[in-house]
């Protein structure tokens, strides 16, 4: 039956469960009627209302219970989707807190395992675009090690190309020349997976091209020593993430509000347009491109990025009589 009474208070909820031996069930099936229920209607979910009966149904529910990591999965996909809307640090603290506890809950072959621990890479990724954590960036790298020896060798160009950009992120902070190295090695092996024309062929290509600038520009200027013709500061990696960021600011502020994206159909409002643009492969070009570079080349070759990456189309309607 359609649930539409108001959801009773916390700890009416944990009084009902102890009165039947079987309540944390009853909770649980309550909280996956409702999780499913709201996802068909989303522009009304009530997260935080489904949240709280999510936390109930988990902490009435015994340790050993067979179905308690399910319980954790629901928790942490509902905190998840409240993230991409709220955008709230304790959110996605607290989403990557249950996708660990998950992935060491479940057994390694279990093939819900490897899709929660992609998900636990992503939400990483996003905390670390935030924080520029090392502890963030080094748990992502040993996840990615560890995706790439579960791949068949076929599939391993993405996994491949996914440990290398970690890795260029740590030289990055570090100038380590053996972690830049291994970033090469693993591109060049990539590259070699797939045949000319391949799309991934390409992408392998153009990175395993920019490592390798990367890594000869390391040879001969050390990260901690100003390259010649550079500006008094340097361009380091927080430079040019700053630069980016005044660039895009203004970028979004000439386009819509909420953007249609056409490959996937999903409306955009404008921390989703910026979020997206920050996961692309044009950004992380743009971070690997451009320390040789002078100020304005710089401005430059970001304004063009972003003209290209932020292209819109609007479609153009008279309303007639009695048209919604």
């Amino acid at each position: 039956a359609k649930v539409t009474a108001p959801l009773p208070k916390e700890p009416a909820l944990k009084r009902m469960s102890a009165q039947f031996p079987d309540g944390h069930l009853a909770l649980k099936d309550l909280a996956d009627h409702l999780i499913k229920e709201f996802r068909g209607r989303e522009r009304n979910v009530d997260f935080d209302a489904v949240i709280t009966l999510g936390r109930t149904a988990l902490e009435c529910m015994p340790p050993e219970h067979s179905q308690r990591h399910y319980a954790l999965i629901n928790l942490a996909d509902l905190l998840s989707e409240r993230f991409k809307k709220k955008r709230t640090k304790e959110d996605l603290d607290e989403v990557i807190m249950i996708r660990r506890v998950v992935s060491e809950y479940m057994v390694p072959n279990d093939p819900h395992r490897q899709r929660i621990l992609l998900e636990l890479d992503d939400c990483l990724h996003e905390r670390f675009r935030r924080e520029d954590s090392m502890a963030d960036l080094e748990e992502i790298i040993s996840l990615r090690r560890a995706a790439l020896e579960r791949t068949p060798l076929p599939d391993r160009c993405r996994p491949l190309l996914d440990l290398a950009s970690a890795l260029h992120e740590q030289f990055q902070r570090q100038g380590l020349a053996n972690i830049m190295s291994e970033a090469v090695s693993l591109a060049q092996a990539a590259w070699e997976l797939h045949r000319p024309g391949h799309p991934d062929h390409v992408l392998s290509r153009d990175l395993l091209a920019s490592y390798l600038k990367t890594k000869v520009r390391a040879g001969s200027a050390p990260a901690h020593v100003k390259e010649p013709g550079a500006s008094s500061s340097g361009f380091n990696s927080l430079n040019i993430k700053q630069l980016i960021k005044r660039a895009v600011s203004k970028t979004v502020e000439k386009i819509p509000h909420r953007l249609l994206h056409t490959p996937t159909g999903l409306l955009c409002n404008r921390d989703a347009q910026v979020s997206r643009f920050e996961g692309s492969h044009q950004y992380k070009q743009l971070l690997l491109s451009t320390s040789p570079l002078n100020s304005q080349q710089l401005v430059t070759e970001i304004d063009d990025v972003l003209s290209e990456f932020f292209e819109f189309a609007t479609l153009s309607h008279k309303w007639g009589i009695r048209e919604p």
